[in-house]
């Protein structure tokens, strides 16, 4: 039972470090502007129209607006809080 172990635990280690870098590959240089996205919490109009219409959709139902600026904040939560918004509002 002891080699048993030691087997699923080295397989286990070798593909999680195969992983990590494809990983890190593909949420930066796989998919340009990812990056920019993780670290600015913004998103470009077009990638939410390419990526998520429905998204734009349900915003503006939320809202009442669509989005008119280049970069669209992605907020999550409670569209009644004070100072925050459901979907991608601007």
């Amino acid at each position: 039972m002891l080699v048993l172990s030691h087997f699923i635990h080295n397989v286990s280690f070798i593909v999680i470090t195969a992983f990590i870098p494809v990983h890190i590959y593909l949420s930066t240089l796989g998919n340009p502007g990812t990056l920019r996205i993780m670290i600015t919490g913004k998103i470009p109009y077009w990638w939410a129209k390419k990526k998520h219409p429905s998204g734009l959709e349900s915003s503006k139902k939320v809202t009442g607006t669509e989005c008119k600026s280049h970069f669209c904040p992605f907020s999550q939560g409670n569209p009644s809080a004070p100072g925050r918004g459901g979907g991608i509002p601007c």
